[in-house]
């Protein structure tokens, strides 16, 4: 869980004991968990995208420009 997340986790702990229902915590945290593999995902695949936009546009040895379609 992050810092940012913390009011919600924590209105989840009273909703849930209020209404004696656990399965208010549970979709908490699911959706919590959810959200910041979504943000893992975005963020590897951003910097996988940029990699692979270095690897199209200069050479790997000489860093020499090849362009788009490797000449």
């Amino acid at each position: 869980m992050l810092k940012e997340d913390k009011a919600e986790y924590i209105q989840a702990l009273i909703d849930t004991r209020e209404h004696e229902d656990i399965s208010i915590f549970i979709d908490c945290m699911i959706h919590l968990h959810c959200q910041h593999l979504k943000a893992d995902i975005d963020h590897y695949l951003e910097s996988t995208s940029e990699k692979m936009v270095d690897k199209a546009l200069f050479g790997r040895e000489t860093g020499r420009y090849f362009g788009v379609c490797g000449r």
